[in-house]
């Protein structure tokens, strides 16, 4: 892994633990708002850097994220204006976000798999991500039929300790990768 994806990669995963961590809490949510759009971007630009002399999948899963993460946030801060503009329900914007999430997750999943049989094993143990994945679409009908966006995202909720690990695997399997 060269050292700049590596670098990039670990603090993008370690701003990701920051923010779900925050979101297990309503009180802390609030900093999310900083490190969710910081953890995409290092982690985006990560894989980019990354890829682009090994694998066009990095390449792609870093793409993914750059385009998808401001998707998410709209989706979530911005609903009064999707559904002033769009007429959809405050459930729409919300699921819009978490399948746009999903997504992109969905991709630099198949990036854990792909790094942890060519380099770092740790990789594995970050596909955990797997479960959190499932647990969101899982309730997307839910979060459709909702009102209230902190009741949409109640739903989801208990992905979070899955992804939590998943971030924190993905971190320390990002700096301990070998360099190239």
């Amino acid at each position: 892994m060269s050292k700049g994806g590596k670098i990039l990669l670990g603090i993008g995963f370690f701003f990701s633990f920051l923010s779900l961590s925050f979101m297990i809490t309503i009180v802390l949510a609030i900093f999310a708002l900083v490190t969710y759009p910081l953890g995409s971007l290092c982690r985006s630009i990560g894989w980019i850097l990354f890829g682009r002399n090994r694998k066009i999948q990095y390449v792609a899963t870093g793409i993914s994220i750059l385009i998808l993460f401001p998707v998410v946030i709209i989706g979530i801060l911005q609903s009064d204006f999707l559904i002033e503009t769009f007429g959809l329900t405050v459930g729409q914007s919300i699921a819009i976000s978490l399948v746009a999430w999903s997504f992109y997750s969905i991709i630099e999943l198949s990036s854990y798999y792909s790094l942890a049989k060519a380099d770092n094993k740790l990789f594995y143990g970050a596909m955990i991500s797997t479960v959190g994945i499932i647990i969101v679409l899982g309730n997307i009908g839910n979060v459709l039929q909702s009102t209230n966006p902190l009741d949409s995202l109640g739903a989801v909720y208990y992905a979070l300790y899955f992804l939590i690990v998943s971030s924190l695997l993905a971190m320390v399997g990002s700096f301990k990768s070998k360099e190239e």
